[in-house]
């Protein structure tokens, strides 16, 4: 799923804005999202999951290409971790 897709479907689904303005919101929401993890602060969504920003110390790695060991910089990733609603049901 894209973001114009889920623009898409904001449009479908809100009969009061243009394709432009559904688009214009998705964008602003995620850049929203994108700020705050910028900033190292957690983004919770309720009933979908959490967004955290991890820093990644630095360590020891091989080029899988010519076998040559390598030192991997620290850096910061993002973690998702999906809500309960998402865990497997016992069948």
């Amino acid at each position: 799923m894209t973001k114009a897709d889920i623009a898409r479907i904001v449009y479908e689904r809100h009969g009061g804005i243009s394709n432009r303005e559904a688009a214009r919101l998705v964008e602003i929401i995620f850049d929203s999202i994108k700020g705050k993890l910028g900033h190292g602060e957690k983004v919770q969504i309720t009933g979908f999951g959490t967004f955290v920003v991890r820093q990644k110390r630095q360590r020891r790695g091989r080029n899988p290409q010519t076998g040559e060991e390598m030192v991997i910089k620290p850096r910061r990733s993002v973690v998702f971790r999906p809500s309960k609603l998402f865990a497997a049901s016992p069948e």
